[in-house]
């Protein structure tokens, strides 16, 4: 323990920190990288995390966040039912393992009353959970552990996928 990498921050400082960190390293006539391009479909989006586990719904709020996107929150798949009827989000993230049911019983609910795109992003890695994620409709199916960038850019695309289709 200790502060051997650095002192307990807020995530935007820590990051902060990081780049100026990696400059410091980076030779005097080294270019910069170009700054990500803003990815349209996540500025705004309402997301809703779906999982029971606390840790991997703070990654989510924090990845999605910093994208522009409003994230909400459910840990049991009846909190997820109330939500989806509550926030109306943009698109909902799911796990397949939920302490009061499963990820594929919210599916089921989604395509019976919405037309939003739902991802599955959950460590049931059997490929009989894969086909059953896609057979009932699910938009994606990410294993954990998985790329920030790559889950940000499967979100993106679905909501483009589905913004595209609404016109």
């Amino acid at each position: 323990q200790g502060y051997f990498i650095g002192r307990p921050t807020d995530l935007h400082a820590a990051i902060d920190s990081g780049k100026a960190a990696m400059a410091s390293l980076r030779p005097e006539d080294a270019p910069s990288p170009a700054p990500p391009e803003p990815r349209r479909a996540l500025s705004g989006a309402r997301i809703l995390v779906v999982d029971d586990s606390t840790a991997h719904r703070l990654l989510l709020r924090s990845v999605f966040e910093l994208e522009g996107a409003a994230v909400h929150e459910a840990s049991t798949a009846a909190a997820a039912l109330h939500a989806i009827k509550d926030v109306e989000p943009d698109l909902v993230l799911l796990d397949v393992r939920l302490p009061d049911g499963n990820g594929f019983d919210v599916l089921e609910h989604i395509r019976r009353t919405t037309n939003i795109p739902a991802l599955f992003v959950t460590a049931a890695t059997a490929v009989s959970d894969r086909v059953a994620g896609f057979d009932q409709g699910a938009d994606d199916y990410l294993l954990k552990p998985f790329s920030p960038d790559e889950l940000v850019a499967r979100v993106d695309a679905a909501l483009r996928r589905r913004s595209g289709a609404d016109q």
